[in-house]
């Protein structure tokens, strides 16, 4: 995966792929179930993305040298010789980029978990590049689809709503209501480094369905109200 917009998700209910339509109820429906499977104890933030690869589904993460400088990528799923799946990430952007390396990982689960049909003659790092450069050249709405899919990993709905309201509560109580804007940019940087993504990601978050947390702000604060919403809806 590599693209201009981290955590970007602007998929459409109506895009499909060649095999399978994934709207966003279904996208935020599986992911949830992933979460669940993977975590029957409960959720801890962050979510911890590589035990959800290597640990619940098996998928070995290699970190390949140059990468992106030679392929333009910062990851991409792999099916080894041995009929395993694998996700190859760049590893300057393991060792050095935590946020990108999470979000990252995050995509190609995505692309195991919706398209890997797509990637069942892969078998060397070249032939993999290849079909995820197709997936973007040729298949937007699929990495439209994993870029959603990975958001509602790395940022559950529940857990989003539920600390966008504590920390929204705490906020206000301290500045006031003049200024949503600068609540809203102080909360997204807070939720940012609570769910160890980057603040483009959450924003994007906080902007769409399902979360509508930047509406419930602008909301509340209009109307002076402390809290965003009555429990987790």
């Amino acid at each position: 995966m590599k693209g201009n917009s981290e955590g970007s998700q602007s998929t459409s209910k109506n895009t499909s792929d060649t095999q399978r339509t994934h709207g966003i109820t279904s996208l935020e429906q599986r992911a949830e179930a992933l979460l669940t499977e993977a975590f029957p104890a409960g959720l801890i933030v962050p979510v911890d993305i590589d035990f959800l690869a290597e640990g619940h589904l098996g998928l070995e993460i290699v970190p390949i040298p140059g990468l992106e400088a030679n392929h333009d990528l910062w990851g991409s799923l792999w099916k080894a010789r041995d009929g395993q799946h694998k996700i190859i990430v760049d590893q300057h952007v393991l060792d050095d980029q935590p946020n990108l390396y999470r979000f990252t990982l995050g995509e190609e689960i995505a692309h195991y978990v919706l398209h890997r049909a797509h990637f069942a003659e892969v078998q060397t790092v070249e032939q993999a590049c290849e079909v995820q450069r197709a997936l973007q050249a040729d298949l937007h709405h699929m990495e439209r689809n994993a870029k959603w899919f990975a958001s509602a990993l790395l940022m559950p709905r529940r857990l989003v709503r539920e600390e966008a309201a504590r920390l929204y509560g705490q906020l206000v109580a301290y500045v006031g209501y003049a200024n949503a804007d600068a609540v809203l940019k102080k909360l997204t940087g807070l939720l940012a480094r609570q769910f160890r993504v980057s603040q483009q990601a959450m924003k994007y978050r906080l902007d769409d369905h399902p979360c509508r947390v930047t509406e419930a702000v602008q909301t509340a604060m209009a109307s002076h109200d402390a809290s965003l919403w009555e429990g987790t809806r």
